[in-house]
């Protein structure tokens, strides 16, 4: 069972596109990382 699901994610700066349409799910009992990259 999924505990948070994400559909259909894009994200761009200006004109540059860094991904489009990404779908992903976090299970009960994983582990995950939030990494925040500032772009200058």
């Amino acid at each position: 069972m999924n505990y948070f699901q994400a559909e259909n994610l894009s994200k761009s700066y200006a004109e540059k596109r860094l991904f489009e349409n990404i779908n992903f799910g976090i299970e009960q009992g994983q582990k995950v990382g939030i990494i925040d990259v500032s772009l200058v």
